[in-house]
């Protein structure tokens, strides 16, 4: 009688481990709040550079929408495939940045120059 209760507490005690370890575990609350995985997409703005850049930033301009404080500081600067730096852009520049907005600035993380004025297209 006693190996069938000791074998019967080993198969419970089994059972019991095995839906522990089975069940998916709950997202961890830190503060009282979920946390998320989502990311922040990605934005991609285009139009024409307003002037020339000061420092790392350029206004961008737009057919019917409001100009963008854009901050290449941490950017990747390429045209025709090639890096270059911010200092070839000039104001007239068409380009296509991607990044986010961050308050009320665009925080570019690549910027595509499609044509600067007064340089030829290589």
């Amino acid at each position: 009688m006693k190996k069938l209760i000791n074998a019967l507490v080993v198969v419970a005690a089994l059972a019991m481990s095995v839906s522990v370890f089975a069940q998916p575990s709950a997202p961890k609350a830190s503060g009282g709040a979920l946390h998320s995985q989502k990311s922040a997409a990605a934005t991609k703005l285009s139009g024409i550079v307003k002037g020339s850049p000061v420092g790392k930033t350029f206004t961008l301009t737009s057919k019917g929408k409001p100009p963008v404080k854009v901050d290449c500081s941490k950017a990747k600067i390429r045209m025709n495939g090639k890096f270059i730096s911010i200092n070839d852009v000039k104001g007239g520049s068409i380009v296509n940045v991607e990044g986010k907005m961050m308050g009320d600035h665009f925080m570019a993380d690549k910027v595509d120059v499609k044509s600067i004025p007064g340089k030829k297209k290589n």
